[in-house]
């Protein structure tokens, strides 16, 4: 399955490092990135292209360094990797995206002086709960209180039959 969980907690999932990369599409590069590696794993040199760079296996897996859920982690070292491959202009550009990213905190996350980018960082803050009503039984919408009907007690009434659903699905 996948190798044991080595404190990867600490490092960035490897689309939130790409977000820090300005002018860059994250799910895109990504994508290429794991395309990239899978050719390093099959070449007899252990190495690939990567837009004119060449990247070596061992390079890319600091990329995808991954978690107990299997989503790939960033190392530092991988983030080392990802600045030299942004300075170098190995990732393709988008005009339109006009994300400014934070290569500051990426390098110093390079250096061991950052820790994880944060939950929620892309937000712009972390998530409200919603305050729960003190009277559980119904909820206010408006001024007007909502009863609460189980499912079992409603009738429904005009419904297509089962018959009728496949024999649509047929011919569509």
């Amino acid at each position: 399955m996948f190798p044991p969980d080595i404190s990867t907690a600490c490092y960035p999932l490897l689309v939130e490092a790409l977000r820090l990369l300005p002018g860059i599409g994250p799910r895109h590069e990504r994508d290429r990135l794991g395309q990239a590696k899978y050719q390093a794993a099959r070449s007899p040199s252990l190495s690939a292209d990567f837009n004119g760079k060449t990247i070596t296996l061992t390079e890319l897996e600091e990329l995808f360094v991954y978690d107990r859920q299997g989503r790939p982690r960033v190392s530092p070292t991988g983030a080392t990797l990802l600045l030299r491959l942004f300075e170098e202009g190995a990732f393709g550009s988008f005009e339109d995206r006009n994300v400014e990213g934070d290569l500051e905190l990426l390098a110093q996350y390079a250096k061991g002086l950052a820790t994880v980018i944060e939950r929620n960082y892309w937000r712009g803050g972390s998530r409200k709960t919603r305050p729960q009503p003190a009277n559980g039984s119904a909820k206010k919408r408006s001024g007007q209180a909502l009863a609460k009907t189980p499912p079992s007690a409603v009738q429904v009434t005009d419904a297509p039959s089962v018959l009728f659903k496949s024999l649509i699905h047929r011919l569509v």
